[in-house]
């Protein structure tokens, strides 16, 4: 945008947004969180010429399991965050499942969410 045309570095090819006036950039290394802070007059109100890609159709599960055997007891646990592209539809899950001596079993599905993106309303149905 214009507003951060100053920011430019061509040569390594990058935006300093720090260099466009009253922006402020912070990284905190300890909490690894990044806060920008940006004049309302460098946020485009519209994206310019935006294709709505809903990306390739995919599935992704990521996990985590464990189990533990001791003197007294065994027990196990095991979680996992499903992500899925369908179409144009986005879903996506977490679970947690866990199990002990004496018959202690749980499973429950924490999470679970469809959305869409609707473009003539430049917004997501979920």
């Amino acid at each position: 945008a214009e507003y951060f045309r100053k920011g430019y570095d061509a040569t390594r090819q990058c935006w300093v947004l720090a260099k466009a006036p009253a922006v402020k950039v912070d990284f905190d290394v300890a909490t690894q969180s990044l806060s920008l802070a940006i004049p309302q007059k460098g946020l485009v109100k519209m994206p310019e010429n935006v294709e709505w890609d809903y990306g390739t159709e995919a599935f992704r599960m990521n996990y985590n399991a464990n189990a533990n055997s001791g003197r007294y007891n065994t027990s196990a646990f095991g979680s996992a965050d499903l992500k899925a592209n369908i179409g144009r539809w986005v879903v996506s899950s977490s679970a947690t499942a866990s199990t002990g001596d004496g018959g202690s079993n749980e499973a429950t599905i924490n999470m679970f969410t469809a959305t869409r993106a609707i473009r003539s309303l430049s917004a997501d149905l979920a």
